[in-house]
């Protein structure tokens, strides 16, 4: 909306010598905004296996703005707290709702959050990786290379004091449809899911409490997939399937130098729209969570089974401050997928990534990061045909940042 682009702007130029602090009913309200520019040359190389497809190679130039330029507000009042965040997505003069929770807060115990809110499991805010494979999309943060990409949910958690554990209950639907039956070899049709439990999520968080650089996450599902038999659609078909991730991302801090590591494991993770990949298709999408490089569960041929996904990865990252204005970071990583044996498709598909940046601090609210990334992904033509799609690309450019 160009109001809210109006108010962004208003905030974050106007107000940048204020502290946005306001009294609002005994309680305080802290306005926030952040407004992320970005331009990056980028050459992208398609190498297609199949042999009618035809190979792909080119540079493109593109500028804007990243979506997840941000306006949000804070409340606080005794035991009582809010939240609401609007990404301001300036090329389509448009916004979409990042964040909207209330949480009350038991002292010296920890606090019950409900609303949009984050997931336990992501990595992607402790890496610095900035440039972005979605054109106008967020900052990567190492996503598809061994990061984690962390999803906004409709939850309910609950916190103990300075986070050191959590349990969050996501009662609402999978990123995305877990059976899928596309494909030459599919069975089956109308697919769709059953899901007999809330979404679980566990979180250990030892940085405040235990003054230990260490997160733990836990994200698991149980559903049913139900669908059609395609050659006799009276016949239903269920699928019994589960799906988890296991997180780790440790920052400790060595003098002017920060090290950041962090893993993964997933099981069918995918449904949960944290495991990035490349889908096949064209570079526009970028990495792809709905998919996680493979399109979602499909079935054997045979009644009753489903082709388990499994992925796995690692990323690291140095950051080296040189003074209060200049910081410079040197990550990367890598991730494989992996999943049940199927004549249509290769066993095993990998990506690889590394980036350098540096940050510059121009003023108290303003930065510059110039940055160069070399992304290697890999993938199987949505399972439709034998052979891997390699993708290389190199990406070179700098983004501008006002942050209050």
């Amino acid at each position: 909306m160009k109001k809210l682009l109006f108010i962004a702007l208003f905030l974050s130029f106007g107000f940048s010598a204020f502290a946005l602090t306001f009294d609002a009913g005994g309680g305080t309200i802290n306005a926030y905004s952040s407004l992320r520019l970005f331009w990056q040359y980028q050459n992208i190389d398609i190498d297609r296996d199949a042999a009618t497809a035809v190979d792909y190679n080119r540079g493109s130039l593109p500028i804007g703005a990243q979506s997840n330029s941000r306006l949000g507000f804070t409340f606080a009042k005794d035991n009582y707290g809010a939240q609401i965040e609007f990404g301001l997505n300036l090329v389509d003069e448009g916004s979409t709702l990042r964040l909207a929770n209330f949480n009350y807060g038991f002292t010296g115990i920890g606090k019950f959050t409900v609303g949009l809110q984050p997931s336990l499991t992501g990595t992607d805010s402790f890496f610095s990786q900035k440039l972005n494979s979605n054109v106008r999309g967020g900052d990567d943060g190492a996503s598809g290379i061994g990061g984690l990409a962390t999803e906004r949910h409709a939850a309910i958690t609950f916190s103990l004091e300075k986070n050191l554990a959590s349990i969050q209950l996501i009662p609402t639907a999978l990123y995305t449809n877990a059976i899928d039956a596309a494909g030459t070899n599919a069975a089956y049709s109308n697919t769709s899911n059953q899901q007999l439990i809330p979404i679980i999520s566990l979180g250990f968080d030892g940085s405040k409490a235990l003054e230990v650089p260490v997160r733990v996450g836990l994200t698991y599902a149980n559903f049913t997939g139900v669908a059609d038999n395609a050659t006799n659609p009276k016949d239903e078909e269920t699928f019994d399937v589960s799906a988890f991730i296991v997180s780790a991302v440790g920052n400790p801090t060595f003098g002017p130098l920060t090290v950041t590591l962090a893993g993964f494991y997933s099981y069918n993770g995918n449904v949960f729209g944290e495991v990035k990949g490349w889908d096949g298709g064209s570079w526009g999408s970028g990495l792809n969570g709905s998919v996680g490089a493979i399109t979602g569960f499909q079935n054997n041929g045979k009644a009753g089974e489903i082709r388990d996904i499994r992925a796995f990865g690692a990323a690291a990252e140095v950051k080296f401050k040189a003074s209060d204005t200049i910081t410079a970071v040197l990550g990367g990583g890598f991730q494989q997928f992996s999943y049940d044996k199927h004549q249509i498709a290769d066993e095993d598909i990998a990506n690889f990534g590394i980036y350098a940046n540096s940050t510059i601090k121009l003023g108290s609210v303003f930065s510059i990061t110039p940055e160069i990334d070399y992304l290697s992904l890999e993938s199987t033509a949505n399972n439709t045909a034998k052979g891997t799609d390699k993708l290389s690309a190199i990406i070179v450019g700098a983004q501008l940042r006002l942050d209050i």
